[in-house]
């Protein structure tokens, strides 16, 4: 799957999770169970197919047998359980593929693939923050200043998305903030017209930011990505 619903699924995700109790195996079969809020109510799902002799639970929504790999109840498509492994969090990867949940991003290379911090995560060809590609980041370059700040030798970024910003050498984070944002790429363009030449670049389909973050240079102040006047 492409990096343009990513952000939508793995929002829906975590509040999915967040009241998992994970895998069980009941009557010689391996179930997926998760719990509502408040642990009132609980719900267990088949894991169809599933061996129950080789199987083994990974985390809370992954787990694995001899013949496949399981997000949840449902088999994760083409994974390979013998070389399935966490990268961090909920970005998993095979010899073959690299998943955030149980999308792949498509072009992310899984022999390259790890985790820098927090929400950043790169390969020999991205970088990828929260979910979403970086555009136009020179990856040999690319480092964090301070989460969600980054720079390579042509930009400094807030989340995924280029930042304008006159004196580069003196910028300075002033706080990290917490408020994250995913926006599909036409409707970040549209709101913010100063960036439509985005539209135009391939493999990007949404941006990702922390939106009250704040920076700073000897003659600008920033908030998330935008200079505040």
């Amino acid at each position: 799957m492409a990096l343009r619903n990513i952000i939508s699924i793995a929002l829906t995700a975590i509040i999915f999770v967040s009241c998992t109790e994970g895998y069980t195996k009941e009557n010689g079969k391996v179930v997926w169970e998760t719990h509502g809020r408040g642990n009132i109510v609980k719900t267990g799902y088949p894991v169809a197919g599933a061996d129950p002799n080789t199987f083994t639970a990974i985390n809370k929504v992954y787990g694995k047998d001899k013949n496949a790999v399981y997000y949840c109840e449902n088999v994760l498509k083409d994974a390979d359980p013998a070389t399935f492994e966490i990268v961090h969090d909920n970005y998993v990867k095979d010899k073959n593929h690299v998943y955030i949940y149980d999308s792949t991003i498509d072009e992310a290379d899984p022999k390259t693939f790890v985790h820098i911090e927090k929400e950043v995560y790169k390969d020999k060809n991205h970088v990828y923050v929260g979910g979403s590609t970086m555009p136009l980041v020179d990856v040999k370059t690319f480092e964090v200043i301070e989460y969600p700040y980054s720079k390579d030798k042509n930009n400094i970024y807030c989340g995924t998305v280029p930042m304008i910003v006159k004196d580069k050498s003196t910028f300075k984070v002033t706080s990290s903030g917490s408020r994250s944002s995913g926006t599909a790429i036409d409707m970040f363009t549209a709101l913010n017209p100063e960036y439509k030449w985005m539209d135009t670049l391939k493999n990007i389909g949404g941006v990702f930011y922390i939106d009250n973050a704040t920076a700073k240079t000897k003659t600008e102040k920033f908030q998330g990505f935008k200079l505040v006047k």
